[in-house]
């Protein structure tokens, strides 16, 4: 029997590396999504740019604050930015699992978590790591968050990563760190904050009083 480099490191008990992927033209982005956005209550506030595609400006509802710049429709940045946003998604769905998704409080070292059903988090995250240590978090189905996403040491925002598979779900208060891309819809509930970006390759983003 042939021993696979993911067997050989759960037995050692270690994590195998995870990368970021290329980011492209949607690095630039702080909210992206396909068909609609829409902002409930106070409204939201994003601080880079904001993307629809193939979405038009008439599908952005809501009150919207944007540090950025907005960009709509398929023959804009937003629809280049959604290409490099699919490359990006299925760059992080082929990484190799370190080990499966484990619940609060959960301190995953730098490497690639997944869960294969839909999941449900409550509680805390706490990556801890230095500046170029890396975190991809696999959903195959439907993930809804509830909780906190903490940093510590030198773990940086922009090393960790979100593959959705179908949607998410951002619950009321949760403060989130990352790049989240999914496959269908993204909400965030009132009071959700977000240290990086949200991501929804083919359907909507729903937010309600929100900062990105």
């Amino acid at each position: 029997m042939t021993t696979t480099p993911t067997q050989i490191a759960l037995v050692l008990g270690l994590a195998l590396a995870a990368t970021s992927p290329t980011l492209g033209a949607a690095g630039t982005f702080s909210v992206l999504a396909a068909l609609s956005m829409s902002a409930a209550g106070a409204g939201t506030t994003v601080s880079g740019d904001l993307g629809l595609s193939p979405g038009l400006a008439s599908s952005k509802t809501g009150p919207w604050t944007v540090g950025g710049t907005q960009y709509f429709g398929p023959l804009s940045l937003a629809f280049t930015a959604q290409g490099a946003a699919l490359n990006a998604f299925i760059n992080l769905a082929g990484q190799a699992s370190s080990g499966t998704w484990a619940a609060s409080p959960w301190s995953p070292v730098p490497g690639v978590w997944t869960a294969a059903s839909d999941t449900t988090f409550a509680g805390t995250i706490t990556l801890s790591g230095g500046y170029n240590d890396v975190w991809v978090f696999q959903m195959a189905r439907d993930m809804t968050f509830s909780g906190s996403v903490v940093l510590t040491g030198n773990a940086q925002p922009c090393n960790v990563f979100w593959e959705i598979g179908r949607s998410a779900t951002i619950a009321s208060g949760s403060t989130f760190v990352g790049t989240l891309i999914a496959s269908e819809d993204v909400t965030l509930v009132s009071g959700a904050s977000v240290n990086g970006r949200i991501i929804s390759l083919n359907s909507s983003l729903t937010t309600d009083g929100n900062r990105i």
